[in-house]
């Protein structure tokens, strides 16, 4: 549904495969391959008005730079897995006896839910740092080495289509 991605220059600029602490969200969905974060990112006009209509804002609204970062979307702010895990004093889910708990459970956005339950598991299986490297491989364009964003359906750089392999 969502087209754009990161190109080249933003890919070295993230430098990529680099664990980010901010891009660390509590519920296993690194922020490096966010759309949200991309957009903003790439000040993606026409990303922007995806997500503003889907989040029911302004594409002004659409600005993030991780999860666990000062600056961070406004969904991001009222998030209870990520209270959760600040007021339990854990980095993520991964680290948590009560996975999957309500916060998980009843999270609002049901494809955002599912890839968390997926997440969780893989992250606490491989540690931080391959669990990083996984993410970021698994959406990177087989065609030119872009780092996609989760949700794109083709590289912003070269167009070639991108199906993520599961």
């Amino acid at each position: 549904m969502i087209l754009v991605s990161l190109g080249l220059e933003e890919r070295e600029e993230e430098n990529r495969m680099t664990v980010k602490n901010e891009y660390l969200s509590p519920c296993g969905m690194y922020c490096s391959v966010c759309s949200v974060r991309a957009a903003d990112r790439n000040n993606d006009q026409t990303l922007k008005g995806q997500l503003a209509a889907f989040f029911r804002t302004s594409p002004e609204n659409i600005a993030c730079e991780g999860c666990m970062s000062d600056k961070t979307f406004q969904m991001v702010k009222v998030c209870s897995i990520r209270a959760c895990a600040q007021n339990n004093g854990l980095k993520g889910c991964h680290e948590c006896d009560d996975f999957p708990c309500n916060n998980i459970k009843n999270y609002p956005i049901e494809l955002a839910r599912n890839r968390i339950l997926e997440a969780i598991p893989r992250w606490k299986e491989l540690g931080t740092e391959r669990f990083v490297a996984e993410v970021e491989n698994h959406y990177t364009c087989a065609k030119c080495g872009t780092l996609l964003h989760r949700y794109a359906d083709k590289c912003g750089n070269c167009q070639n289509p991108f199906i993520p392999a599961t």
